[in-house]
């Protein structure tokens, strides 16, 4: 069970020295300390208190006045998934109960209240109906709900590759294409198509693609990739891209969005992206990326150029 645990770098030797007490032989001291680092861990929904051995000990004595536990709540409303609500329930012991009654502001100013319903099994009811009863000021606690805006879809077309909306969102209108390739290569090439058809309908107003395309757009977003040209498939992508104006949205975090989680002959790939044409950055204000040509350096006012401009 512990190998099953822990043992994706090796396996455990264990060894029992007491009463449900056993020291445990880890294949190397990352593993040890990732282990020792995570957790709460858990093993049949019975905890599993663990520490560092040190040679000069002779018993292991563990600390038991406090214990790590994962909770996990159900029926939270997503107007109490704020930074405050949710730490307010955190901090709800056995002996503390959800107040009787809330004071909710409303998206007006005025103050709203809310009660659990009569015989409800679900804790957090009260967030999910108003009533007007009186309680004591201790009984409520008063929380803000974000602030929403609603947006229309309009379905433009599906294929088994893409879904298009036309939508409408605090008085902007783009088109949005959710996208997960085919893992062939060949039936790839008719959704390239297809965006190439929306490209040509839809080129006056902003454009947002994103997901899964299952395939690279150059060489180095690949681990394993031996070459520095693109081509086959890839290529096919990149002229996509190309032939459709449509570049990178900023991203930030790792470079790889895929791998085939392999100790040996990993590969990582990314695989997925969010995508966007020249209309999304004036009209979202998003910043530009800034392109340089290998050959601009080979002019003979470059440098004069860059000096004089920094």
């Amino acid at each position: 069970m512990v190998n099953i645990l822990w043992g994706d770098s090796g396996a455990m030797y264990i060894r029992p020295t007491g009463t449900n007490l056993f020291i445990v032989q880890f294949p190397n001291s990352e593993t040890r300390d990732r282990v020792l680092k995570s957790g709460p861990w858990h093993i049949q929904n019975k905890p599993l208190i663990i520490r560092k051995q040190e040679p000069s000990l002779k018993t292991l004595e563990f600390n038991m006045a406090k214990l790590p536990v994962w909770v996990q709540l159900s029926n939270i409303p997503l107007e109490f998934f704020t930074q405050r609500g949710i730490s307010y329930i955190a901090k709800l012991d056995a002996k503390l109960e959800v107040p009787k009654m809330i004071d909710v502001v409303l998206r007006d100013g005025s103050i709203g209240q809310k009660s659990e319903k009569p015989g409800s099994f679900n804790r957090f009811e009260i967030l999910n109906s108003f009533i007007g009863d009186e309680e004591t000021e201790k009984d409520r606690m008063t929380i803000a709900p974000r602030q929403t805006r609603a947006a229309s879809f309009n379905l433009i077309a599906a294929t088994n590759q893409s879904i298009s909306y036309m939508v409408d969102f605090d008085s902007k209108q783009f088109l949005l294409s959710a996208i997960y390739g085919s893992n062939e290569g060949v039936e790839r090439r008719s959704l390239w198509a297809h965006l190439n058809s929306l490209s040509g309908s839809y080129s006056q107003i902003p454009w947002i693609l994103a997901r899964d395309f299952n395939v690279i757009a150059c060489p180095s977003e690949s681990s394993s990739y031996i070459g520095s040209h693109p081509h086959g498939y890839i290529k096919d992508f990149s002229e996509c891209l190309h032939q459709i104006a449509i570049l990178d949205h900023v991203a930030s975090g790792p470079k790889f969005t895929w791998s085939n989680k392999q100790q040996e002959n990993y590969i990582a790939k990314k695989l997925d992206r969010v995508l966007i044409n020249e209309l999304s950055f004036s009209e979202f204000s998003l910043p530009k990326p800034f392109k340089f040509f290998n050959y601009w350096a080979n002019h003979p006012e470059f440098l004069d150029t860059v000096l004089f401009s920094w």
